[in-house]
């Protein structure tokens, strides 16, 4: 028997993907992390109990890109908590 292990392909049933309007992910976020190491993640879309969220990852110079979910309660704590915070975008961009 032969498990499934294909990579970065998740579905979820009932999911919503949520976009702004130029097509990218909603929001980003800062993860709080270890020195020398880069972390943020972004809501890519949402399901009836939470979150469908890529996490990507900067450590040394190597990346590590993984999308996994996360319940509404627990993304919710890390908000509070100051385990993740949002990350202003830059809506002034110069032409």
């Amino acid at each position: 028997m032969q498990a499934n292990t294909q990579k970065h392909k998740i579905s979820y049933r009932n999911t919503t993907v949520c976009r702004d309007r130029d097509g990218g992910f909603m929001q980003q976020y800062s993860i709080k992390s270890d020195p020398g190491e880069t972390s943020h993640c972004s809501i890519v879309s949402q399901t009836e109990d939470g979150y469908i969220i890529r996490i990507c990852r900067d450590r040394d110079g190597y990346k590590k890109v993984h999308e996994v979910h996360i319940h509404q309660s627990l993304f919710d704590l890390c908000r509070r908590t100051g385990f993740i915070t949002a990350v202003r975008q830059n809506t002034d961009a110069v032409a």
